[in-house]
């Protein structure tokens, strides 16, 4: 990553990368650890594998622009498939999950904001094995942590 002046440059492998169960994370525009404005991620999901539980979120909002697969929103209880070039805005407040469907994997760009709620993600990642299904009890204690409520 090179900072120019305000400018931030990532080239296409930096970024911090990990892992919640099978799919995979790469953050971009800089440390998570800091409250920016937002955070940009790539988000690399598996087909076939559940996405997290029904959830909202008080005090951040997501954005995301597919580009690979297809992906099944749930939003306010609506289904919602979005193919590659579609693009979703989460306000806060709204119950949502999300699912790969098709059979094949799926690749998002993801904003949040404020940037510092991509450690949510990195954290969940230590809690999420591989395979199977992680503690409900250790999900939603973090997921409390980050102003987020199970629905």
């Amino acid at each position: 990553m090179t900072a120019l002046g305000r400018v931030v440059h990532i080239g296409p492998e930096a970024g911090d990368a990990f892992r919640i169960g099978p799919d995979r994370f790469r953050t971009l525009g800089g440390p998570s650890q800091r409250a920016e404005e937002y955070a940009a991620i790539v988000y690399e999901a598996a087909a076939g594998v559940p996405g997290p539980p029904l959830h909202r979120h008080t005090k951040f909002e997501e954005a995301w622009f597919i580009l690979d697969g297809k992906v099944e929103f749930l939003t306010a209880r609506r289904p919602l498939v979005a193919a590659a070039g579609s693009y979703l805005r989460i306000p806060r407040g709204v119950p949502h999950t999300f699912r790969v469907v098709g059979g094949r994997p799926a690749r998002w760009l993801g904003i949040i904001s404020p940037g510092s709620y991509v450690k949510l993600l990195q954290e969940l990642g230590r809690l999420v094995p591989p395979t199977g299904p992680p503690d409900a009890a250790k999900v939603a204690r973090l997921f409390a942590r980050y102003d987020t409520e199970l629905v």
